[in-house]
């Protein structure tokens, strides 16, 4: 059980550290950078929690 919580909260860090690194190493993006934060900061968030709930509920 926990795992399955630890593994997608450490794939969401590194998806977040990776896509921060490449944004700041591409100057032409800096000017899309609100379009991803919202992306990253707002979207993935609530995919994540979504999925802690599935998880949570699959295994009750």
């Amino acid at each position: 059980m926990l795992t399955k919580l630890i593994i997608p909260f450490f794939l969401y860090v590194l998806f977040w550290v990776i896509s921060l690194v490449f944004f700041a190493n591409t100057p032409g993006l800096i000017s899309s950078f609100p379009l991803y934060f919202e992306i990253v900061g707002f979207y993935l968030p609530i995919i994540f929690i979504v999925y802690l709930i599935y998880i949570f509920l699959k295994s009750k």
